[in-house]
């Protein structure tokens, strides 16, 4: 059988070093990975805030919203102006 063969070749680059650049890992110092705090209560606040204002996600990460989670506000607003316009006629009616 010939190397070429797949068997010892040597020429494959599966799970050698040399797959991943620099960037593609970070490594965090002891002293990092202590202070880094992540819980379950920061992607509760993050949910919590997103069925509130569908672009407080992106404000959180200091980004600027995405146009759909914009029109997704302006749409929420309506309906809550809506509902609200509702209830209060459906309030009235009671009386």
């Amino acid at each position: 059988m010939s190397e070429g063969a797949g068997q010892g070749s040597g020429n494959s680059s599966a799970g050698s070093a040399g797959v991943l650049q620099a960037g593609d890992q970070r490594n965090y110092s002891e002293h990092e990975a202590q202070n880094q705090h992540f819980t379950g209560d920061d992607k509760k606040d993050e949910v919590a805030a997103l069925k509130k204002d569908p672009t407080a996600p992106a404000r959180m990460h200091g980004n600027n919203p995405s146009r759909g989670a914009e029109i997704d506000a302006e749409l929420q607003a309506e309906d809550e102006a809506i509902l609200k316009k509702k209830g209060d006629a459906m309030a009235g009616k009671k009386n």
